[in-house]
C-alpha cells in the first residue's frame, strides 16, 4: 500500500490563485508516483480556521504538505499530532514548530537557510496548457500582456492611463485571452504570454511563468508585502510600487521605453516545459526523501 499525503492550502483572498495551483499540480504528480498516493485538501479564501483535523487524521497520512502563510502555533502543533509536517513559504509563528520547512519565495523577514529556487513549483493552468503547444515555434510580438487577477480592478482604474497608444494588449481573466475591447482572442494563454515582450502585473506565480518566458516583468502590486517580494525575485522586475500610490506618468514613460527595445530571446515552448517539469521532479524527490 502506498504511503499517503495530504495537500492543505487555500485560493482567493490574500493567497490569491497562485498557492492553489501550484499545489494542484504538484498534487497530479504525486499521484502519478509509485510512492505515494496524495489527498488534496483546499477551500476558498482562508483554510486556516476551517482544518478538518479529525477528517486528515482519518487519512492516515506520512506526510502533511500545508502551503498557507502564516501559520499559527495551535494549528501546526495539531496538524504535527497526526503526522510530520513539511510547511511551504509560511511567515507564521508555527512554521518553526513544522517537521520540515521549504522556501520556494523569497523570504520578506530574512534571508532564509531553508530557500530552494531549484524546486519552484509552477501553476497547473500554465503547465498543461504547455503541453498542448510544446511543439509549436512562437515568436515574440510586440505586444503587452495583462494579468490582474480575478479582480480586473486594476485594468480599470490604471492600465488604461498607462498603456502606450497603438500599443496590442492581451488580458486575461479565468484564462481567457482578450483584446481591449473585450472581444475574445482564440489563443491559449500560454502561448500568449511567450508571445508578449512585456507582461504587467502583481508579484505572483504569473512573474515566475513570464520570467522563463522570456518576457520583461513589470509589477503594480496590492500590498506593501507583495511589492517587497518583487525586489527580492532571482530575477529582475521592475517594481512600480503599490496600486495605489503609482507614479501613473513615470509608469507610462518606462512601458514606452521598453517596448521599443529589440524583443527577448524566443524561447520555444518544449525548453520551457523542460524547465517546469525539471523543477517539479527535483519537489518531488524532495517530498520522497521525507515518507
Amino acid at each position: 500500500m502506498l504511503n499517503k499525503i495530504v495537500i492543505l492550502t487555500s485560493r482567493g483572498g490574500i493567497y490569491g490563485q497562485g498557492h492553489y495551483m501550484r499545489m494542484s499540480l504538484l498534487n497530479d504528480y504525486l499521484n502519478k508516483s509509485d510512492f505515494c498516493e496524495s489527498v488534496f485538501l483546499h477551500e476558498d479564501s482562508s483554510l486556516n480556521s476551517k482544518i478538518d483535523y479529525n477528517k486528515i487524521d482519518g487519512i492516515k497520512p506520512k506526510l502533511i504538505i500545508r502551503d498557507m502563510r502564516d501559520s499559527n502555533a495551535d494549528e501546526m502543533t495539531n496538524l504535527e499530532k497526526i503526522s510530520r509536517v513539511l510547511t511551504v513559504d509560511d511567515l507564521g509563528e508555527g512554521r518553526k514548530l513544522a517537521s520540515f520547512r521549504v522556501d520556494l519565495l523569497p523570504n520578506v523577514n530574512h534571508t532564509s537557510e531553508d530557500y530552494q529556487p531549484d524546486m519552484f513549483l509552477y501553476g497547473h493552468n500554465f503547465y498543461r496548457e504547455l503541453l498542448k503547444i510544446k511543439d509549436y515555434d512562437i515568436s515574440k510580438k510586440d505586444r503587452i500582456f495583462i494579468y490582474a487577477g480575478f479582480d480586473d480592478s486594476l485594468t480599470q482604474h490604471i492600465i488604461k492611463k498607462i498603456l502606450p497608444k497603438n500599443v496590442e494588449a492581451l488580458f486575461v481573466l479565468n484564462n481567457e485571452v482578450y483584446l481591449q475591447d473585450r472581444s475574445k482572442l482564440n489563443i491559449n494563454y500560454t502561448e500568449a504570454l511567450i508571445s508578449s515582450k512585456i507582461l504587467i502585473s502583481h508579484f505572483g506565480l504569473m512573474m515566475y511563468e513570464a520570467d522563463i518566458c522570456n518576457c520583461i516583468k513589470i509589477a503594480i502590486n496590492p500590498t506593501k508585502y507583495h511589492s517587497k517580494l518583487c525586489n527580492r525575485t532571482p530575477f529582475k522586475i521592475y517594481n512600480m510600487g503599490e496600486s495605489d500610490n503609482i507614479n501613473l506618468d513615470k509608469t507610462k514613460e518606462l512601458i514606452s521605453s521598453l517596448m521599443s527595445l529589440e524583443p527577448e530571446t524566443n524561447v520555444k515552448p518544449y525548453d520551457i516545459l523542460s524547465t517546469v517539469e525539471n523543477s517539479l521532479s527535483l519537489f518531488g524527490y524532495f517530498v520522497k526523501t521525507l515518507v
